[in-house]
């Protein structure tokens, strides 16, 4: 028989209660802490990309300084970085100061396929405040066009004050209307300049604006000022007969008086996307004899890398003088988020065209690369008085050169600096047929490397347009007065080897036509040199001596050297360097996509962004998984 087990002795003393563990509090306080901390960094980040109107400061244009114009034909007043006073006439309210949200964008919109329009009316840091579709609409220019303007609703006005203002003064100016809307009432809006002088006032209408559907794009004048005008005022009113809302603006309004002293240099910046360094002289295969004699005039920089592999992030260097990734901007992502946007904005970057703006300059952009355009959410504003996206005919740099010689006929009176974004030599290889025979195309391209020489095909038809473009230059008389800058934004992937070849996702195919499911011809995929490698010249006659110049140059060193040239000062933002003065060189660097580069000397320093080693094995077919590569270029 068993026996059962003995109850457990009663304990001499009773245990004290047990104690929480001291690793328990630091966990739950760690916790609580960590807790606070992210929701007050959510409400940080969520403060900063939806603030209040009230509370959000926008930027505004940067101040003047115009002793520079005072040697030519000098800027008098810019009203739009003057005080002003908005005046209601329809009696609503009293007089108030404008604030920064009415600096405004104003473009039309068309779609490359015509079938719809769009209107976008939003403010300069990328708020879209209006927002309308126009169905069934074919413009007749087809381009997307932004000023820097003043919104105007119809019953309103503005006036500005003016000072000294000398005899042969003229206002120039650009207006625009809202046309109607199938389902919104929108009135033509007409618009009166009254100037105020000494002899009383005089009226100045420029008609109706906003008529009809077809009725958008920019209108200009320019208005004779009496010697010692003391004011301006600008008058919108709705049409007679119309009850609905109107909207006018008012594109940089500019007093300008007679040049006085020598004439100003001007500048004529060219940025040539997916021009490559071999692009150039004997290398390719005479298609580039007009531009061959233009290096031959200036000055030539033979070892020029850019600072990105693809359009977006190079110009933005080249136009702020920064690598793009320190301006806030997510260089591998196309669009720029709300975020960035807003980042960038209130961080009031000075760009090469807000410099020149403030000198006096006429600032203009005529681009093919919708990756510039703020207003359409995908590039940043760059400080253009003027910005037009050639979406008439893609890829058609002869009308892009066209543009350019109606805006040189048209402004070249006044110090200008016009920057010009040709995008012929980019992928889709397309070249007129003509071009081909100039290159010697024959059954060895056919047989061989068809892409390659298509290519330099579509190099030659830009040669062609950019001389006719020089020319005209010439014929103007503005050649000795205009430095002329060009260079290539960033290079271009030509080559059958199989280290080269690169898949594109079908994700990044936008359109079949444009992107091969595979293929060789390509840029922003790779940190080879022939993505990066690039011609860089500068011209002007009697001025900049011809010269072959083998020491390291980038993009982000053209704007400094522009303001050098010109005796402006380099705002000490920008981070490059003036390209005609001896001294020491500096690295190269490059912001690529999934990798980042320096270039010093005959060493290349390629870092590859975490993960990018699997994208590699599988879309280029290189088993290397090391996240760092040093090449010897020599």
């Amino acid at each position: 028989m068993s026996t059962p087990p003995h109850p457990p002795a009663a304990s001499a003393a009773a245990e004290p209660p047990t104690r929480p563990r001291r690793w328990r509090r630091w966990l739950l306080s760690g916790a609580g802490i960590l807790v606070a901390l992210g929701l007050g960094i959510t409400a940080a980040v969520l403060a900063v990309m939806f603030p209040s109107r009230d509370s959000l400061q926008w930027p505004v244009l940067p101040p003047a300084d115009y002793a520079y114009a005072s040697q030519s034909r000098r800027v008098v007043a810019r009203l739009l970085d003057e005080p002003a006073r908005l005046v209601h006439t329809a009696g609503a309210g009293a007089p108030a100061p404008l604030s920064g949200f009415d600096y405004a964008r104003h473009s039309p919109y068309l779609p490359q396929d015509r079938q719809a329009a769009q209107r976008v009316f939003s403010v300069a840091a990328g708020e879209v405040l209006l927002e309308e579709s126009l169905a069934g609409v074919a413009h007749a220019s087809s381009v997307y066009e932004g000023r820097y303007a003043l919104h105007l609703p119809a019953g309103e006005a503005t006036r500005w004050p003016l000072a000294q203002v000398p005899a042969g003064s003229t206002l120039s100016l650009g207006v625009a209307g809202l046309p109607p809307h199938r389902d919104v009432t929108l009135c033509p809006v007409e618009i009166t300049v009254t100037v105020q002088g000494a002899a009383g006032a005089t009226d100045h209408p420029l008609g109706r604006l906003g008529e009809s559907p077809q009725d958008f794009g920019w209108r200009d004048h320019e208005l004779p000022l009496p010697a010692g005008a003391t004011a301006v005022t600008f008058t919108a009113k709705a049409a007679a007969g119309c009850d609905g809302p109107g909207h006018a603006f008012l594109a940089d309004p500019t007093v300008w008086a007679p040049r006085q002293g020598p004439a100003p240099i001007n500048v004529l910046y060219i940025n040539v996307c997916t021009w490559r360094a071999d692009d150039l002289g004997p290398e390719a295969r005479g298609a580039t004899p007009k531009l061959d004699a233009l290096a031959a005039t200036g000055r030539r920089f033979t070892q020029a890398r850019s600072n990105a592999n693809w359009s977006k992030a190079s110009q933005i260097s080249a136009l702020t003088g920064r690598y793009a990734s320190t301006l806030g901007l997510k260089h591998h992502r196309v669009p720029v988020g709300q975020l960035e946007g807003l980042s960038y904005a209130h961080s009031q970057w000075p760009t090469l065209a807000s410099v020149l703006r403030g000198a006096g300059y006429e600032t203009a952009a005529l681009v093919d690369n919708i990756f510039l355009a703020d207003f359409l959410r995908v590039g940043v504003d760059l400080g253009f008085a003027r910005f037009v996206d050639n979406a008439r005919h893609i890829h058609n740099t002869v009308d892009l050169m066209r543009e350019a010689v109606a805006w040189l006929t048209a402004h070249g009176d006044r110090p200008f600096f016009l920057y010009l974004n040709p995008a012929n030599p980019h992928f889709r290889y397309r070249p007129p047929r003509e071009y081909l025979g100039q290159i010697g195309f024959g059954w060895a391209d056919l047989t061989g490397d068809l892409q390659h020489a298509l290519h330099l095909g579509e190099v030659a038809y830009t040669d062609d347009a950019v001389g006719e473009l020089l020319e005209a230059v010439r014929r103007l008389g503005l050649a000795e007065r205009t430095l002329v800058v060009m260079h290539g934004d960033h290079g271009e992937t030509l080559s059958w080897a199989r280290d080269l070849e690169v898949k594109v996702p079908a994700a990044h195919k936008a359109r079949e036509s444009m992107i091969y499911k595979t293929t060789r011809y390509k840029h922003g995929w790779s940190w080879q040199e022939t993505e990066i490698r690039i011609p860089l010249l500068f011209a002007r006659p009697g001025a900049v001596p011809p010269a072959v110049d083998d020491r390291p140059a980038s993009p982000i060193d053209v704007a400094p050297t522009i303001l050098a040239h010109l005796g402006l000062p380099k705002p000490p933002t920008m981070l490059g360097r003036d390209l005609f003065r001896a001294g020491p060189t500096a690295p190269i660097v490059v912001d690529g996509k999934g990798f980042d580069a320096v270039v010093d000397g005959p060493l290349k320093l390629v870092r590859f962004w975490p993960g990018y080693g699997w994208w590699r094995r599988k879309h280029t077919g290189e088993v290397s998984d090391s996240p760092v590569l040093l090449f010897d270029l020599a």
